[in-house]
């Protein structure tokens, strides 16, 4: 099961840059995520696989994690209109999409108001 973190950070790029090489010394790899800035505060969100071991080393660095949630980590394909399918099967299921990015070209973190339909509707688990 994939989980996205979600920490709020100051504006700054020092900041995100701090976080990103506290998991690199502790060898966690960021498997995707998202980062963005809005009137002095900034999210990010982290798509690890050592969940336990990024939230230590986060906790560890100052930091604060504001939220942790289950998201759908699927493969997609590489072409045109691939993520707008994936999409409307989950809304034609009566899902709501609340998170989206891509964490490769191929892969999207998909988070929505019901995981476990969403799994079951994209993954048929």
């Amino acid at each position: 099961m994939a989980k996205d973190i979600v920490l709020a950070i100051d504006n700054s790029s020092e900041t995100l840059t701090q976080i990103c090489e506290a998991a690199g010394r502790a060898g966690i790899n960021l498997e995707g995520g998202c980062c963005f800035f809005c009137e002095g505060q900034g999210v990010f969100h982290a798509l690890v696989e050592d969940i336990e071991g990024f939230k230590r080393v986060i906790k560890e660095a100052g930091f604060k994690i504001r939220e942790e949630r289950d998201v759908l980590l699927i493969d997609i394909e590489d072409r045109p209109g691939a993520l707008g399918e994936v999409l409307r099967e989950l809304i034609e299921a009566g899902l709501k999409v609340d998170l989206l990015y891509l964490a490769t070209r191929t892969r999207v973190a998909i988070g929505t108001n019901d995981h476990a339909r969403a799994t079951a509707t994209l993954l048929g688990i």
